[in-house]
């Protein structure tokens, strides 16, 4: 099981500083028609691989269910790590950095 979020963007200025570079980019999720009023942002650092969600809004889940973020690797899914088990409404979720480019993201419901 891979770690699900890191303190990397600590402070106020450092995030602030990540969504003003110019290699960081807005990636908004698209809701599945089961789950149409979620929400989720994600800023992606092409440079560094940082990711910081943003914007959640979220469906709740059952206590044997976690959220899960995913990125597309040369057509195949990878694992971004697990969200905090709470995060239905949240502004923002540092998770740790991906090491490749990535061509798409998702965010998915996965048992525990």
């Amino acid at each position: 099981m891979n770690l699900a979020c890191t303190s990397s963007l600590s402070s106020k200025d450092e995030l602030i500083a990540f969504l003003k570079d110019s290699s960081t980019m807005q990636v908004p999720l698209l809701a599945t028609k089961s789950y149409d009023s979620s929400k989720a942002v994600v800023w992606w650092n092409r440079e560094s691989g940082q990711l910081v969600l943003s914007d959640l809004s979220l469906p709740e889940l059952n206590a044997d269910q976690q959220f899960q973020l995913w990125y597309m690797d040369q057509g195949k899914p990878v694992d971004a790590g697990l969200l905090p088990k709470a995060p239905a409404v949240a502004s923002m979720i540092t998770m740790r950095p991906i090491p490749v480019p990535a061509q798409a993201f998702a965010i998915t419901i996965e048992p525990i």
